[in-house]
């Protein structure tokens, strides 16, 4: 089982040995800023890497004796616009607004929800949309849970040692 890399290791075992830390404050100040940069542009290129491991590894259908791939799913929830109209159409119309940008492209800036629901009511319905903290606001969590649409997206995959019986 490869072991795991900590921040320490790294300084001491990795970086020290090659770059070590000037005694001058000063000198340390301008080291420390240049080893801060060097890390941060291998942030990226390591996630490349990872994510190409990681892909080899579903793509190939990868098994290994010591890990396993956890894929975690991270949910996020919407509200149900149609059914919170249909059932609710009074708490619907109190929560119910635009996004600006969406103003924007039916009306401008300074023009608000009825306005545009005045001026196009049917494109104003497409993009109207509401906050779930609002609607938590008025319904009570049990009330709340019919209306929300719950979808998960794919979280950072995570290697782990597997566990053995």
């Amino acid at each position: 089982m490869t072991p795991q890399i900590t921040p320490a290791d790294l300084l001491n075992t990795g970086i020290l040995p090659h770059w070590p830390k000037p005694a001058d404050t000063y000198e340390q100040a301008l080291w420390c800023e240049d080893l801060e940069n060097a890390l941060a542009a291998l942030i990226p290129l390591m996630n490349t890497q990872y994510h190409t491991a990681v892909t080899a590894i579903i793509t190939n259908n990868l098994r290994h004796p010591q890990y396993e791939l956890l894929q975690p799913q991270t949910p996020y929830r919407r509200i149900n616009l149609d059914l919170l109209k249909t059932n609710a159409h009074d708490i619907y119309q109190k929560i119910i607004h635009l996004k600006a940008h969406d103003a924007e492209k039916i009306i401008g800036r300074t023009e608000l929800y009825h306005i545009a629901r005045k001026t196009d009511p049917e494109q104003t319905d497409a993009l109207a949309c509401a906050n779930i903290t609002d609607l938590a606001k008025i319904l009570r969590p049990e009330e709340l849970e019919p209306y929300l649409i719950t979808r998960y997206k794919p979280a950072r995959p995570r290697i782990i040692p597997r566990r053995t019986a």
